[in-house]
């Protein structure tokens, strides 16, 4: 058994009605090659929106990966401060408690700037891992 759904005498879907909103008939498509816009004109009205959201989300957040102390990491620091961004954070993923209490002494006794986040990662071994081998 079927049912039908009675609907009201001049009834149409919502997809038409949103149609009568749009200002004036639509196009042929015959005119619709004359309707668009010069490569000139366009650029400027829609890269608009991209050129404002820049404006107003240039800083960055620097983050400098390190597994010690040594003249590559100190450049990495110096080149990231160089690019002026809003912060600069060294982070040290800790495989080894060792090791990290190491590095975090040894950083805090320097005198630097940049502040040193340790991320512990214990199963990081798949030896030791409980669904390791």
């Amino acid at each position: 058994m079927s049912s039908v759904i009675a609907r009201p005498a001049g009834y149409r879907p919502a997809t038409f009605r949103c149609k009568d909103l749009l200002p004036g008939p639509p196009l042929a498509t015959s005119r619709l090659a004359r309707e668009r816009l010069r490569r000139l004109v366009a650029l400027a009205v829609f890269s608009s929106d991209a050129v404002r959201s820049t404006a107003y989300g240039t800083g960055q957040i620097m983050l400098v990966l390190v597994d010690g102390l040594d003249r590559a990491v100190q450049h990495a620091l110096q080149y990231a401060g160089q690019l002026n961004p809003l912060s600069v954070t060294a982070v040290h993923v800790a495989a080894d408690p060792g090791t990290a209490g190491r590095l975090t002494k040894l950083w805090a006794r320097l005198p630097l700037a940049v502040p040193l986040e340790v991320v512990h990662c214990p199963n990081r071994d798949l030896a030791t891992h409980p669904s390791g081998p």
